[in-house]
């Protein structure tokens, strides 16, 4: 008698060093699902990072790493976890947290529980704050983004 057990998946976040065009996050994407056993890959040109979704028996984020420092881009691990496959179906689509290795708050795991927020008073407060894009696909894209985000403030009420 067979039983059949449904694959083990994991989501890695990886740095990625030295992309500077949307055409080097392609390359990056195109080295991450050329490796045996990886079922997504979604990279973040502005926040120079990727987010893998693999399945464990087949490769590792290390050798996800590795591709992508085989065409010659910086690749290391900040994240690696194991996602829990009888919630989840497959790997959820949704952006890197590309906020660096401390900046856990803002990671949406495999069922989409943990999620961040902020809270907001009268008094008026400098916040930094990052997000992980979709969609940009060329520097047009990103040019109108980052004014859209500069007019933010500068119109007085």
């Amino acid at each position: 008698m067979t039983t059949s057990t449904s694959p083990s998946i994991s989501e890695a976040v990886l740095n990625i060093g030295g992309m500077t065009c949307s055409s080097c996050s392609s390359s990056v994407t195109a080295a991450a699902q050329a490796v045996p056993g990886v079922m997504r890959a979604s990279v973040d040109l502005i926040g120079e990072c990727a987010t893998i979704g693999y399945v464990t028996d087949q490769c590792t984020a290390e050798s996800v790493a590795e591709a992508i420092e085989d065409i010659g881009f910086e690749a290391s691990i900040l994240t690696d976890r194991k996602l829990d496959s009888t919630k989840s179906n497959g790997v959820k689509n949704h952006a890197p947290n590309c906020g660096g290795a401390n900046n856990q708050t803002g990671l949406i795991n495999g069922n989409g529980t943990k999620k961040s927020y902020s809270t907001f008073s009268d008094t008026p407060q400098t916040v930094e704050a990052k997000f992980a894009l979709e969609g940009l696909t060329c520097a047009t894209c990103v040019n109108a983004v980052n004014q859209a985000v500069a007019s933010i403030g500068s119109e007085k009420g």
